[in-house]
């Protein structure tokens, strides 16, 4: 009978020469069946599995490997949109916001304060003015601040099904200002405000209504001057820099469970009383579905100065609509000390949402043509899963992974089908 030569090493292939198995290598195949793995083989470690790595270099996006390919959701982390002049930029939509405007003034009206978005520093050139002595009045400036933040919550018990019903109330706002007379003549408003309610019900489903805008404005005032004395004072004219960015979101969730035991039978042993067959049945599905919009502006506003300040406003908002669910079962049987579980917490997975960007432009800004822009579009994932399936019978357990993805994504063009990936895996003994 021929001498039979295997290899647990999954790179080297054993032959038989000479009535010995030698190792030969081998490129054996290492596919784990994960996309999103790079795989390959180590003659001293066996099967090597890489996570790929996603970064597309954005701040304002969140990067993941879907189905071997990097997809980039929008976060709504901290950001630097390029100006030194902004501070607290965020990212809403996918872009990154600017924050409050950096303030520079040296108190003279012989120079032209500006700031430099390159570096973040105040720059005062000379101003060219009618008042060629600059001789200029002390200003008074005024500042003012404000805040708020109070929460709320109101709940009473349900005594037929147990557990609590209640709603949480939230808000929150600042506001903080600064005015400043000649030789300044500005006006600085930055404020922030959200609303927030939580409500749950006694039979386990919950909803959320929250809503915050953050808004910045700078007025900027002419000057006049009296030649004679060459004395400066706050005009009437003025140049409006105004920035918004709002969000508002209703939210709904629902858990439905169900769980039931059915025993049969008795025996009495040296162990105690057991049920000679108990079989055990716990399911869940937990449902949820969500509606924001968000929006933002950047606009100036021309009260008489002229120049370079010109009448313009951009707005961009998009609309956004998903539902999702999860669910899952678990069963087990127990027949005197034998027991089987057969369990799975979260085996399936279901996501849709759909989404309307606009986006319009009024007024001059720069020369440009007025426009108004929208695009439509629609994604949706569906997972199917069994994170870990375990049977076992005693000290003897066997447990098995399988899980079935598919990602799809639509817009005014068509629509495409992002990823689709089906696998199963069997694993010796109980799941980790």
């Amino acid at each position: 009978m021929p001498m039979q030569c295997a290899s647990a090493n999954p790179c080297v292939d054993q032959v038989c020469d000479g009535g010995v198995c030698r190792d030969v290598f081998a490129a054996a195949a290492c596919d784990d069946g994960d996309a999103c793995t790079d795989d390959g083989c180590d003659p001293l470690g066996g099967c090597q599995h890489a996570p790929r790595v996603c970064d597309d270099g954005d701040a304002c996006t969140s990067d993941a490997c879907v189905g071997g390919a990097c997809v980039a959701f929008p976060s709504a982390a901290s950001c630097d949109d390029g100006d030194a002049c902004t501070r607290d930029d965020q990212c809403l939509a996918g872009l990154c916001m600017p924050g409050a405007a950096k303030i520079c003034d040296d108190g003279t009206a012989c120079t032209a304060d500006a700031c430099d978005p390159a570096t973040g520093q105040c720059t005062y050139p000379r101003a060219a003015g009618a008042c060629a002595l600059c001789a200029v009045p002390g200003g008074d400036a005024e500042r003012f601040s404000a805040s708020l933040d109070l929460s709320v919550p109101l709940g009473v018990d349900c005594p037929l099904v147990g557990g609590r019903a209640g709603v949480v109330l939230g808000a929150r706002g600042a506001l903080e200002g600064e005015r400043q007379g000649c030789p300044a003549c500005r006006a600085v408003v930055n404020g922030e405000v959200a609303l927030s309610a939580e409500v749950t019900l006694c039979q386990g489903a919950a909803f959320s209504v929250t809503a915050s805008g953050k808004f910045a404005a700078t007025r900027n005032y002419g000057t006049t001057c009296d030649t004679d004395s060459c004395l400066l004072a706050c005009g009437a004219a003025f140049c409006e820099s105004e920035r918004f960015t709002g969000f508002a979101g209703l939210g709904v969730s629902r858990f439905l469970g169900f769980q039931r035991r059915w025993r049969a039978g008795g025996a009495t042993s040296t162990w105690g009383e057991r049920a000679a067959l108990e079989v055990g049945v716990r399911c869940g599905v937990a449902v949820g579905g969500e509606v924001r919009a968000e929006a933002r502006q950047v606009a100036t506003v021309d009260g008489g100065v002229g120049g370079s300040c010109e009448d313009c406003a951009t707005s961009e908002g998009a609309l956004v609509a998903g539902v999702e669910g999860t669910g899952g079962c678990a069963v087990d049987l127990r027949a005197g000390r034998w027991t089987t579980t057969l369990a799975c917490p979260g085996c399936a997975w279901l996501g849709v949402e759909a989404e309307l960007q606009s986006g319009e432009r009024e007024g001059a800004c720069g020369g440009a043509t007025p426009s108004a822009t929208s695009a439509p579009g629609a994604t949706s994932d569906a997972t199917v899963t069994t994170p870990c399936l375990t049977v076992g019978l005693g000290w003897y357990a066997v447990a098995a992974a399988c899980e079935a993805t598919l990602a799809g994504s639509c817009d005014a063009a068509g629509c495409d089908t992002d990823a689709a990936v089906a696998r199963c895996t069997v694993l010796g003994g109980a799941c980790e």
